[in-house]
């Protein structure tokens, strides 16, 4: 694990089959966008039942390195 995120939480919301959070708060967008360490578009992910965790992971890695 990289160490800016060791220890640490990276918050997000997901849908699970207790609650339905994207209902409950609307929103127009579902995806998650990662920019680089000088705030240009590095990729999205789509949020959806299927969280792709490790996705996010290999992606924060990737900013990371550079």
């Amino acid at each position: 694990m990289t160490p800016i995120i060791q220890n640490r939480v990276l918050p997000y919301v997901k849908d699970n089959s207790s609650q339905n959070v994207w209902e409950s708060w609307k929103p127009n967008d579902r995806d998650l966008f990662f920019l680089d360490k000088d705030g240009f578009y590095h990729t999205k992910i789509n949020l959806n039942l299927e969280f792709p965790e490790n996705d996010i992971r290999q992606i924060i890695d990737q900013l990371l390195e550079q």
